[in-house]
């Protein structure tokens, strides 16, 4: 049985499952080519969100923070739509992603885990790596849209402290 995972990614870049219309078409389109004796499962679950207690930025004083805040949100955005399948989601390659970033000169999180749907309790990464039951997953918004930025107060979920150096 061949197994595939389907979503599309919306006008902001998130990623989100398909409608059922949009499923039972693509499900068909897919059947049709299927040769006799073989079967596929097409699912399109909701995708699993990747949380942290907080993200360390520290960027060149060269770049302004808003140039710095909207490239760390391109940068997860396209992270986040690269993923295929059941490859494992590496910790350290998100963060030299992110420092792939101009005017970024380091970015390490704190106590990454994703919540998916199908799992009862959120999933820590093993050895640096997590594997995502549903494929695909999105940053959560907090992060990409840069919503706790330097907090006076942590909230403990999501809280970004970006530093110039």
């Amino acid at each position: 049985m061949i197994v595939m995972k389907v979503a599309k990614i919306d006008n902001d870049g998130y990623i989100t499952p398909l409608l059922a219309g949009e499923l039972q078409s693509f499900s068909d389109y897919m059947n049709s080519f299927l040769p006799l004796g073989f079967q596929m499962q097409i699912t399109s679950a909701a995708p699993a969100i990747l949380n942290c207690t907080s993200l360390y930025i520290r960027y060149s004083k060269e770049y302004s923070l808003s140039v710095i805040w909207q490239q760390i949100g391109e940068v997860l955005l396209s992270f986040q739509a690269a993923l295929r399948g059941d490859d494992p989601l590496y910790v350290n390659d998100i963060e030299s992603a992110i420092k792939s970033a101009p005017g970024i000169r380091d970015a390490y999180f704190n106590n990454i885990s994703v919540t998916d749907s199908s799992e009862e309790e959120p999933i820590t990464p093993v050895n640096g790596q997590i594997t995502i039951p549903a494929g695909y997953f999105n940053f959560a918004r907090e992060l990409v849209e840069m919503q706790s930025v330097n907090p006076g107060e942590p909230t403990g979920k999501n809280d970004i402290y970006i530093s110039p150096v």
